[in-house]
């Protein structure tokens, strides 16, 4: 059995990088505290990593001390053997670490993701993102080479042993504690022209935007604007559905309401500032045959949950079937 040393330095790192003997160009550094670490309290605890081609490992993040997180890598799942430890250490404002004379820092710290970027002996760079309190995701993006396009890779992490809510969150949607619509008391129903039904967060008010060739509704609550067009798309066309400015994509395609559907979420930098936005194409995106489309955008990564449960709220009539 291959040891997770091997599993977290070659898969997790190593395997989405082209790893060079000459140092990459080195990324502009932020100033990181202490302050900043205590963003990063969600990773603590024990996980299980999953991916496609990808055989379970299994790691435990812990603080040593305010400046130092540790990563236990395992043998298996009873975690009883520690087969290798990596360090992130905060040093003179700077908050790196690795493996194997490679060599990654941090650009980027917030409440729900930590991102790094390669200065030693790597070209990847990747970033852990929380998507609840018992998972989160290791998003790996390595660059074009004279050879080989961008490539990106996904690993999805789970609490292990799991708990009674990540048994739950495999069935269901659980809501983001750090969205601020999470712990609403109640959503509001809306009924769209009796075209379809869908729910959302209380605090959402509806605007005077109207189309003119197609029924749709917009509604914001603060900053956070929620879109739905009835009959069409504001999606890119399916084949070139991913922009060079669009970070973090994701997409899948799946089903709502008994109908073909699509999900994509993605972050923007608009105006020096993080967006995110998920969207939803309902029908066959790829030959332009688009029943039903939604996006919400926000400032906050947790909101793409909610998005996504605004999304699998939506109820079809009779009368959009016919």
């Amino acid at each position: 059995m291959k040891s997770i040393r091997y599993l977290f330095v070659v898969l997790f790192l190593s395997l989405a990088s082209s790893v060079t003997a000459q140092e990459t160009e080195k990324p502009k550094l932020r100033v990181f505290t202490t302050t900043d670490l205590q963003k990063l309290r969600w990773i603590e605890g024990s996980w299980r990593g999953t991916g496609v081609d990808q055989v379970p490992f299994f790691e435990r993040y812990r603080f040593e001390n305010p400046t130092t997180l540790a990563v236990d890598g395992f043998e298996d799942e009873k975690l009883t053997k520690v087969t290798d430890t990596t360090r992130f250490e905060l040093k003179d404002g700077e908050f790196g670490g690795g493996n194997e004379g490679s060599r990654w820092v941090a650009t980027l710290i917030n409440e729900n993701s930590i991102t790094f970027m390669p200065v030693t002996k790597a070209r990847n760079s990747f970033r852990w993102e929380r998507v609840n309190a018992d998972s989160w995701k290791a998003i790996l993006n390595w660059p074009a080479t004279a050879d080989k396009p961008a490539r990106e890779r996904i690993y999805n992490m789970e609490r292990w042993p799991r708990t009674e809510n990540s048994k739950a969150s495999v069935a269901t949607v659980p809501p983001l504690s750090k969205s601020k619509f999470a712990q609403a008391s109640g959503w509001q129903n809306i009924n769209a022209d009796g075209w379809f039904t869908f729910s959302l967060p209380q605090g959402f008010i509806k605007t005077d935007m109207m189309g003119v060739e197609h029924y749709l509704g917009e509604y914001y609550n603060g900053k956070t604007r929620f879109l739905f067009v009835w009959g069409d798309t504001a999606s890119n066309a399916y084949d070139v559905r991913r922009e060079p400015e669009m970070e973090e994509y994701q997409d899948e395609e799946t089903s709502i309401g008994g109908k073909r559907a699509n999900i994509r979420t993605f972050a923007l930098v608009r105006d020096g500032a993080r967006i995110y936005r998920a969207e939803l194409n309902v029908g066959n995106w790829e030959k332009a045959k688009i029943e039903l489309y939604m996006e919400l955008e926000s400032s906050n990564a947790a909101d793409l949950e909610t998005a996504q449960q605004i999304f699998r709220s939506i109820k079809f009539s009779k009368k959009s079937r016919g």
